[in-house]
């Protein structure tokens, strides 16, 4: 993990390209074409590391109790990560793998760069602009596309962010409200408006 995080995502796709051929992982009738498989193989090898990191942070986040709770009633240490631990780290960690996504998703554009064949967006929208003889509008359409999607990505983080942290005030509010050994307060009546009598 410390030597892939430590490689820039560049190298990590130039690797995948020259290297996996020479093992025989040429990825020749793969659906989408190889050096598909070759941007696929090394933005894989390099984010895995990414948010491998993310969910150890996630897990390390949660209180200690629930490890220790869940082992004392007899639960393995998978099944405690797998049952316990991870879908409350899962709601920790999901806006930062959401904005991962955003980082996945531009770094996509340096195949343009490295597989000269591939025709992602980017190099789409090159052959374009010199068949076309007018590379800035074709440009700016095309930074504008990644302008929305990464918009919009950024809006779902937002939303998801919103969402855990309703989740996580109501469950706060409603163990607060049923605390075991505590006397519920009795409903307060509203105040009676004084009547003028006549």
């Amino acid at each position: 993990m410390e030597v892939v995080r430590g490689v820039p995502v560049v190298i990590s796709i130039y690797f995948a390209s020259r290297v996996l051929p020479d093992l025989g992982l040429a990825f020749a009738d793969a659906p989408g074409g190889r050096f598909l498989w070759y941007l696929v193989v090394g933005l894989t090898a390099y984010n895995s590391v990414i948010i491998a990191e993310l969910v150890r942070a996630g897990v390390e986040s949660l209180p200690r109790g629930q490890r220790e709770a869940a082992l004392a009633v007899g639960l393995t240490r998978w099944q405690t990560l797998r049952l316990i631990l991870l879908p409350q780290a899962f709601r920790v960690m999901l806006p930062s793998l959401i904005s991962q996504l955003v980082v996945i998703l531009k770094d996509t554009s340096l195949a343009a760069l490295i597989l000269g064949q591939y025709q992602e967006l980017l190099r789409a929208s090159n052959l374009a602009a010199q068949q076309l003889d007018n590379p800035i509008p074709m440009f700016l359409v095309t930074g504008a596309v990644y302008v929305v999607i990464n918009w919009l990505l950024s809006k779902l983080d937002e939303y998801a962010e919103r969402r855990g942290g309703r989740a996580g005030r109501s469950r706060r509010g409603r163990r607060t409200a049923t605390a075991p050994g505590s006397t519920p307060s009795p409903p307060v009546a509203p105040l009676a408006k004084d009547r003028v009598t006549s």
